[in-house]
């Protein structure tokens, strides 16, 4: 996998941010699902 950094990951999320956000968006418990999962891993 491709490490990326500064620029280009700048770059990355701004070409992938609008897409995500509708698939947040189509998903009202993503949220909740993704504090569950760091939860159940014992994420800070």
């Amino acid at each position: 996998m491709t490490v990326l950094r500064d620029d280009t990951l700048s770059a990355a999320f701004d070409h992938a941010a609008r897409t995500y956000d509708r698939l947040v968006a189509a998903n009202p418990g993503y949220h909740a699902h993704l504090r569950r999962s760091a939860r159940r891993l014992r994420l800070p």
